[in-house]
C-alpha cells in the first residue's frame, strides 16, 4: 500500500507537458497573423509558398519557429509584402517572445522596420529584404539591445534616402553586445548608411557589401559603438566602406571592382558538378529553366 501511495503522489506531482505543434499556413490557419496568435510555446509555423499581404505581426510566444517554404535552390518561396503602405511587417519584442527563429521569408514593401527586434535575441536565417523604403533608421531591419544572429540573409535594393539606414542596431547601454551578422549580402542599397551600429558592439563575419550607394556603407558611432569585421568583401560601393570605430578581424577585402562570381555554381561550393545539376532539376520551372541547365554544363568543373 505504501508503494502504491508513493506512485500516486508522484503521478499527481509530475508536471504537465504539452508537445509542440506545427501550424501550417494557410491549411491550418488562413494567415500568418492568425497562426502566430494561435501558436504556443515551442510551436513551428510553416508557411506554404506564396505572397502574403500582411503586417504588424507581433510574436508573443517563446521558442517559436516561423519557417517559409523554399524553392529547389533553397531560396525563400514565401514573401511578406507590406504593399508600400505599412511599416513593421514582423516584430519580435513582446515580453515572452524570446527564442524565436525566423527563416526563409522575403520581406518587401515596408515603409520602415520591416523586421523589428527589441530586447530579444532571435535567429534570422535565409531571409531576403528587398524593396523596403524609409528615410529613418533600419528600413529593412531595426533592433535595440539585441544579440540576434542574422545569417545567410540578403539585403538587396532597399532605399533609405539621404538620411536612413537599411540595417540598424543600437543599445541603451554603452558598449553592450550587439548582433552577429554572418554570411549576409548587402547589395545595391541606397541610404546614408547600409548598416549602422550605434552604442553597441556588433560583428560582421564573411559578409559581402557590393554596389551600395551611401555616405558610409558600414558605420559605427556613439559611446561604446564598435563593429568587428572579418572575412568580408567590400566592392564597388559609392562612399566610404567603413566609418567609425572598427576592429579588423582579418580576411577582409576592399576592391574597386567586384570579383566575377562562378557561373553555374548553384550550391556556392566553388565547384560546378552533379550537385548543381540536381539543384537545377529540383527547381525546374521555379526558378530554373534550360538556360540555367546550359550554364551549369558549360561551367563544369572547379571555379576559377
Amino acid at each position: 500500500m505504501k508503494s502504491m501511495a508513493w506512485s500516486m503522489l508522484l503521478l499527481f506531482a509530475a508536471p504537465c507537458t504539452s508537445s509542440a505543434e506545427t501550424i501550417n499556413v494557410p491549411s491550418d490557419q488562413p494567415t500568418i497573423t492568425a497562426a502566430v496568435a494561435a501558436a504556443g510555446v515551442g510551436d513551428t509555423i510553416f508557411i506554404e509558398a506564396g505572397t502574403y499581404f500582411e503586417s504588424s505581426i507581433f510574436i508573443s510566444s517563446a521558442d517559436l519557429t516561423i519557417s517559409g517554404a523554399t524553392h529547389g535552390d533553397g531560396s525563400p518561396a514565401v514573401t511578406l509584402d507590406g504593399s508600400g503602405v505599412n511599416d513593421i511587417l514582423l516584430a519580435i519584442g513582446i515580453v515572452g517572445s524570446e527564442g524565436a527563429t525566423v527563416q526563409n521569408i522575403v520581406f518587401t514593401g515596408s515603409l520602415g522596420n520591416a523586421l523589428w527586434i527589441y530586447h530579444m535575441d532571435p535567429v534570422i536565417r535565409n531571409c531576403v529584404f528587398t524593396g523596403n523604403s524609409s528615410e529613418f533608421a533600419g528600413g529593412a531591419l531595426w533592433s535595440s539591445d539585441s544579440e540576434a544572429v542574422i545569417e545567410d540573409c540578403r539585403f538587396v535594393g532597399n532605399d533609405g534616402g539621404d538620411t536612413g539606414s537599411i540595417f540598424f542596431t543600437k543599445s541603451n547601454s554603452s558598449g553592450s553586445p550587439g548582433p552577429t551578422v554572418r554570411g549576409c549580402v548587402f547589395e545595391n542599397n541606397t541610404a546614408y548608411s547600409a548598416a549602422m551600429i550605434q552604442f553597441c558592439q556588433a560583428a560582421f563575419e564573411n559578409c559581402t557589401f557590393r554596389g551600395n550607394t551611401a555616405t558610409s556603407t558600414l558605420s559605427s558611432w556613439g559611446s561604446g559603438g564598435l563593429v568587428s569585421v572579418s572575412g568580408t568583401l567590400f566592392c564597388e560601393n559609392e562612399g566610404a566602406d567603413i566609418d567609425g570605430p572598427w576592429d579588423d578581424g582579418g580576411g577582409n577585402q576592399f576592391q574597386d571592382i567586384c570579383p566575377v562570381e562562378c557561373p553555374g555554381d548553384i550550391t556556392g561550393d566553388n565547384v560546378v558538378n552533379v550537385t548543381d545539376l540536381l539543384g537545377v532539376i529540383a527547381g525546374w520551372g521555379d526558378p530554373y529553366d534550360v538556360s540555367d541547365l546550359l550554364t551549369v554544363i558549360g561551367a563544369w568543373g572547379a571555379c576559377p
